[in-house]
């Protein structure tokens, strides 16, 4: 009996399901992805991995300017990809934690719109961020309707009077660390210089707009944050972080 009829026998009279897998796995135990599609933390580490190899192998070529390079690291990050990647985890998460079918549209409707127009992906699924010169503006959805309409009409109100909120989140944040200069062994002139600069990190979602200036070396690295109240002129309360 050759194979071909010896494998007709066989299906003939079985009534069992062959599986082929791979050496250790289990049954129901997904060693890379959970049942949503994000990562395990199996899955973050071969992703890792794989993104590590091609960033290697990019630099290690472009030096040397070895042909094929490109293709190489193109295939590596394909395959990257198609386990998924941390950025797909927040996006998953996102999408899932909206209670209603329309809100879940409408926030990826807008939040794609964004990421089409140069906006990335925050630190998570929820906000947007954009560099614009020695300012990060992050945009954060509401997380009941799922847009970003309150959130971009505030960077849009925040664009259009930005000098004059500027000033004031700066005065008042001097006027704060004023008492406090003495134990940072710096003075007014210092502070002031640094945060003319306008190194800061600003968070719009529609209500208020939460900041945090680069105090730099007159406040040893730290961030002064605050939130701020654009009816009122001012800031709810004031930090120091980092």
């Amino acid at each position: 009996m050759d194979f071909k009829e010896y494998s007709a026998a066989f299906h003939a009279q079985n009534d069992d399901i062959l599986h082929f897998g791979i050496l250790g796995m289990k049954w129901g135990v997904r060693r890379y992805q959970n049942p949503d599609g994000t990562l395990t933390e199996a899955g973050r580490k071969r992703y890792d991995k794989i993104t590590k190899a091609a960033d290697d192998i990019d630099t290690y070529y472009a030096k040397r300017g070895v042909k094929g390079a490109k293709e190489k690291v193109d295939k590596l990050r394909a395959k990257a990809e198609k386990y998924g990647n941390p950025e797909k985890d927040e996006y998953i998460k996102a999408r899932n934690s909206f209670e209603t079918d329309e809100a879940k549209d409408t926030w990826e409707r807008e939040h794609d719109e964004l990421r089409s127009k140069g906006w990335k992906q925050g630190y998570d699924g929820f906000c947007v961020e954009k560099d614009e010169g020695n300012t990060t503006y992050e945009l954060r959805v509401n997380r009941q309707t799922g847009s970003y309409s309150e959130a971009k009409k505030s960077y849009n109100d925040f664009k259009k009077n930005r000098t004059e909120y500027m000033n004031n989140i700066k005065k008042q944040m001097l006027d704060h660390m004023k008492p406090y200069l003495s134990e940072w062994e710096t003075d007014y002139k210092e502070l002031k210089s640094q945060l003319d600069k306008e190194i800061c990190f600003i968070t719009l979602n529609g209500k208020t707009i939460a900041i945090s200036l680069d105090g730099g070396d007159p406040l040893g690295y730290h961030d002064i944050t605050g939130e701020y109240d654009t009816k009122s002129k001012k800031l709810r309360y004031i930090g120091l972080q980092g």
